[in-house]
């Protein structure tokens, strides 16, 4: 038998060398790759955005870390015409009060992106203020501590303006006045002894409290969350006593 003649390479479609197929093989590799990167990093962050309007709608680990602040859906939650401070106090048994809003190292932090203005007062809704005041204790030497309190200041924003634009402004002598109230008070291993609500929240309720109208419209508006905290009556959000004065008396115990 003889040999069929030998099929001619079709010049149209030359045979790749081994280096070009290995190259060709990597080049797709590299794109199923990527296309993978790309894809599990959108669900990721789709999954976390999710997490995030989750938290904030069922009021659940708002505030258990500051990076939530990146995933929880309040970005446009207004503007405060009042300035706020905090002010984490310590009692000691002897009777005597100790700042523990700040520790030691606070003047070394290289980053500072608002100034001057202590870390501690980033916090305007308070809610890390126990996490400080414990880390600030361990790291420090004290007699032993009875409790700790964390006092809000607060101030119209208008007595931050200085003195030149306010007296273009009003005619009026600047005379500013800060108001203290105590939010939280604490056990010496953090533990939540009492709590307050904050000036701006306290002013809105009374508002509502003190209008008949928007007392009878309010029941009937409340927000459709799963949160108790929206849907509860004003009177039961309030407190007990409201927001009371700051003083080292026995009150702040009760």
């Amino acid at each position: 038998m003889h040999a069929p003649p030998a099929v001619p390479p079709d010049t149209d479609h030359p045979v790749p060398s081994p280096a070009a197929a290995a190259s060709a093989a990597a080049s797709t590799l590299k794109t199923r790759l990527s296309r993978w990167a790309a894809s599990l990093f959108i669900g990721g962050y789709l999954s976390v955005l999710a997490a995030g309007v989750a938290s904030h709608a069922l009021e659940f680990h708002q505030g258990s870390h500051p990076l939530m602040y990146y995933i929880v859906w309040d970005m446009f939650c207004g503007w405060s015409a009042h300035s706020y401070r905090n002010h984490v106090i310590a009692e000691g048994e002897s009777g005597t009060w100790y700042e523990v809003g700040t520790g030691p190292w606070e003047e070394a932090r290289p980053f500072r992106p608002y100034g001057d203005l202590k870390r501690i007062h980033y916090d305007v809704n308070a809610t890390h203020g126990a996490r400080t005041a414990l880390n600030v204790l361990r790291h420090t030497a004290h007699e032993p501590i009875v409790r700790i309190a964390l006092v809000e200041e607060v101030w119209a924003k208008k007595f931050n303006l200085p003195e030149p634009h306010w007296s273009e402004r009003w005619n009026v002598p600047k005379d500013p006045a800060s108001y203290y109230a105590v939010r939280h008070v604490l056990s010496p291993n953090g533990q939540l002894l009492g709590s307050r609500p904050s000036w701006a929240s306290e002013v809105v309720q009374r508002n509502v409290q003190d209008r008949a109208k928007i007392r009878r419209f309010s029941p009937r508006s409340a927000p459709m969350l799963a949160g108790a905290g929206w849907n509860a009556p004003v009177a039961e959000r309030r407190g007990p006593a409201g927001v009371v004065p700051a003083s080292h008396s026995s009150e702040l115990a009760d």
